[in-house]
């Protein structure tokens, strides 16, 4: 009887525990790079975690046209970064973007990006570089 209880116990503390842990996995954002340019000069991507204001941030190459970050579940606003003669540029992934970049996509506001464990948001492409 004991052993039976044991058992029990033990199938579910394991079978509580499984949520928990997935609930820790990280997710991942991944996306598309440019730049107004004839190239892509080497850029830092981040995700800013809206409720923490956390970052999660890698640097890429010169002419790398593809990222990918790592991240906590959460939500996130995604930009890259470049400093070229001291001056320091952002672009966000926001509707300017969904709309095409196009003439008449004033809309710069970034995209919430939501990440789940486990997920990956694809599509998500900082090149804004026109919201001045």
């Amino acid at each position: 009887m004991l052993t039976k209880i044991l058992t029990t116990t033990t199938l579910l503390a394991a079978l509580l525990a499984t949520p928990v842990a997935s609930q820790t996995r990280s997710g991942r954002i991944e996306g598309s790079l440019s730049f107004p340019s004839n190239y892509i000069p080497a850029l830092k991507v981040c995700a800013k975690n809206i409720r923490n204001n956390s970052l999660s941030c890698i640097q890429t190459k010169q002419n790398q046209k593809q990222y990918k970050i790592e991240v906590q579940p959460g939500t996130y606003h995604v930009y890259a970064t470049v400093t070229i003669a001291g001056q320091k540029d952002t672009a966000y992934y926001s509707r300017a973007v969904t709309c095409g970049l196009r003439y008449g996509c004033n809309d710069h506001r970034p995209i919430a990006v939501t990440v789940r464990a486990g997920q990956v948001a694809k599509g998500i492409n900082p090149q804004d570089w026109y919201d001045k």
